[in-house]
C-alpha cells in the first residue's frame, strides 16, 4: 500500500511540476525555505509556490527588486506585468501572507509564467544568465520571452538543453539542442516570433502592420533552415496575434498549413528535416482580462513518414508513436502555463479521503477506506469501508477544493481506475483511452467482440496488434457518431 501510494504521489508531483528537478522546500516556525540550486531562500510570505515565484523574481539572482523598482525600467514589459499583478492582488483586499482563489488574468499568466520559467532554468546557470541578459534588453525581450517559455516547457518535459554559440563559425548555428530523456533523440531547435507594430516596442519599420498572423511564417522557416544544422530539428514560430483560441481551430491554421506545405519540395531537395510548431500566445494583449491559453499547430517538413493530412484514427496513432517526442511537446500545450499548486506536489485540499486511510463511520466505528468515488452532482464522496470484518458503502460531503483535486488528480484519492472519471474531448483522446484498455486483449476475444462485423473473415487474418487497433477505431467512431447525433437532435419544447 505504501509503495503504491508513493508511486501515485510521484505521478501527481510530475503532473504538477513536470519531469525537471522538483521543488525542494520545507517550512519551520512559519517561514518557508526553498532550495534553488546552491542557495536556500527564506520567505515568510511565501504560502504557495506562486507566492515564492513572485518573490524569487525580486532576488538578485533573477531581476532583483532594485531593477524592478527602478523608474527607468517603468515601460519594460516585465515591470508592467508586475504592476498589474500587484494591482489585482490589492483589489482583492489581501494582506501579506493571505491565500485566496483568483481567476488567472493575462498579466498573471505572463508574469507568473515567466517567473516559473526562470526558476526551471535554475540548474543551468549559463542558460539563466543568457536569458536574463536578453530579457532585460527591451529590443530583445519578445524573442527572449518566447524562447524562455519554450525552453522551460521542454525542461518540464524532461528534455536536456544544450546551448551553443550561434556566432561560432562562418555559418550561424542553431539556438540550442535538446535531448529526449526517454528516447535519447537529439534535435536542434530554433525559436522565431512575429514582431507586430505597436507591440513590445516594435514599429512599422521592424514590425508587421498586417492583420494576417501568418505573413512572416515562410520567412521564419527559411531563416531557421538557413542555420548550420545536421539531423532533425524543431522550429517554434509564434504568430503573435490578438486572436483567442477557438474550437474548431482559428482560420489562420489552414493558411499556415498551406504555406508550410508549399515549402516541402525545397526542404526535401536540401535534405533538411524538422518538426514545425506554429503557436500563438495572446494573453499579453489583455493584461486585465482572463488569460487566453496558447494554441499550437504541429506540422513537419522533410519527414517522409510524418502524416500531415487527415487520416484514419489508427494511422494517426501509429504516426504519434513514430514521432513520440513531437507529439509529447504538442500535448504539453494543454498545460503550458500550469504552475505547481503546492510545494510538495500534493493536492491543495490535502484531503484525508483516500484509499488506505481510516474513516470514522459513526455507528460501525473506524474503518479502512478501500475505494473512493465522487458524485459531483451531489458534492459527495461514496466510500467503500472495511470495518470489523464487514464492508459497507458510506457517503461524506466533498468540498469544492476536493472536487477540483479529484478531477485533476484522481489517483491521489483512489488507485481503482474505475473510480477515475474520464471524458474525452476529442476522438483522438477516446481512441487512446480505449487502446490503453484493449491493446493486450487476446485476438480471440477481440474477434468475439466483432463477430457481427460484415468483414469478419478479413478481420480474422489480422494480427492481434492490428486487430486491437481496428477494434478501437471502430468503437471510437461509433461513440463519436452517437455523440454528434445526440448534439444535432432537435430538443423538445
Amino acid at each position: 500500500m505504501l509503495y503504491q501510494r508513493g508511486l501515485e504521489e510521484q505521478k501527481i508531483r510530475e503532473k504538477q511540476q513536470g519531469l525537471g528537478n522538483p521543488l525542494i522546500s520545507t517550512e519551520a516556525n512559519g517561514i518557508r525555505f526553498v532550495a534553488v540550486d546552491d542557495k536556500i531562500h527564506a520567505m515568510p510570505q511565501a504560502k504557495t509556490p506562486i507566492d515564492f515565484f513572485r518573490l524569487y523574481m525580486e532576488t538578485p539572482d533573477v531581476f532583483g527588486a532594485a531593477w524592478l523598482d527602478d523608474s527607468a525600467n517603468g515601460q519594460h514589459p516585465v515591470v508592467i506585468w508586475r504592476g498589474h499583478v500587484r494591482q489585482q492582488i490589492k483589489a482583492k483586499g489581501l494582506k501579506p501572507g493571505e491565500v485566496a482563489a483568483f481567476t488567472v488574468t493575462g498579466a498573471m499568466q505572463c508574469y507568473d509564467g515567466l517567473a516559473y520559467s526562470l526558476y526551471l532554468m535554475k540548474h543551468n546557470k549559463q542558460l539563466l544568465e543568457r536569458t536574463l541578459h536578453r530579457l532585460k534588453n527591451s529590443p530583445n525581450f519578445q524573442g527572449a520571452w518566447y524562447e524562455a517559455t519554450v525552453q522551460a516547457n521542454l525542461i518540464r518535459l524532461g528534455f536536456k538543453i544544450e546551448l551553443v554559440d550561434e556566432t561560432n563559425g562562418t555559418t550561424p548555428n542553431p539556438e540550442f539542442w535538446i535531448t529526449s530523456r526517454d528516447s535519447r533523440e537529439r534535435f536542434w531547435v530554433e525559436c522565431k516570433t512575429r514582431a507586430v507594430a505597436g507591440v513590445f516596442g516594435a514599429n512599422s519599420q521592424n514590425g508587421s502592420t498586417s492583420t494576417e498572423p501568418t505573413d512572416k511564417l515562410v520567412r521564419h522557416i527559411n531563416q531557421a533552415f538557413a542555420k548550420s544544422c545536421t539531423g532533425r530539428g524543431i522550429i517554434f514560430i509564434d504568430v503573435n496575434a490578438n486572436i483567442p483560441f477557438t474550437q474548431p481551430p482559428p482560420a489562420w491554421y489552414q493558411r499556415a498549413e498551406q504555406k508550410i506545405l508549399g515549402l516541402s519540395s525545397k526542404v526535401e531537395s536540401n535534405s533538411q528535416s524538422a518538426y514545425i510548431f506554429v503557436t500563438n500566445f495572446p494573453s499579453h494583449y489583455d493584461l486585465m482580462g482572463n488569460a487566453q491559453y496558447p494554441c499550437c499547430l504541429l506540422k513537419a517538413l522533410g519527414v517522409p513518414d510524418f502524416i500531415t493530412t487527415n487520416c484514419r484514427l489508427k494511422e494517426w496513432y501509429k504516426n504519434k508513436k513514430r514521432h513520440w517526442a513531437a507529439f509529447e511537446i504538442l500535448g504539453s500545450f494543454k498545460t503550458f502555463f500550469r504552475i505547481p499548486q503546492t510545494f510538495d506536489g500534493s493536492v491543495m485540499s490535502r484531503s484525508n479521503i483516500r484509499v488506505g486511510n481510516y474513516f470514522d463511520t459513526g455507528i460501525k466505528g473506524i474503518g479502512l477506506i478501500e475505494d473512493v468515488n465522487l458524485l459531483e452532482s451531489e458534492k459527495s464522496f461514496y466510500l467503500v469501508i472495511h470495518t470489523a470484518g464487514e464492508r459497507g458503502m458510506y457517503t461524506c460531503p466533498a468540498t469544492e477544493q476536493e472536487i477540483h483535486d479529484f478531477k485533476e488528480s484522481p489517483n491521489y484519492f483512489s488507485n481503482n481506475e474505475n473510480s477515475i472519471p474520464f471524458q474525452a474531448e476529442t476522438p483522438d483522446e477516446s481512441f487512446e483511452s480505449m487502446h490503453a484498455t484493449y491493446s493486450q486483449t487476446p485476438k480471440e476475444k477481440l474477434l468475439e467482440f466483432m463477430a457481427q462485423a460484415p468483414d469478419i473473415e478479413q478481420l480474422k487474418t489480422l494480427s492481434q496488434e492490428e486487430l486491437a487497433l481496428e477494434f478501437c477505431e471502430r468503437s471510437t467512431t461509433s461513440e463519436w457518431n452517437y455523440r454528434l447525433a445526440k448534439l444535432s437532435a432537435p430538443t423538445a419544447t
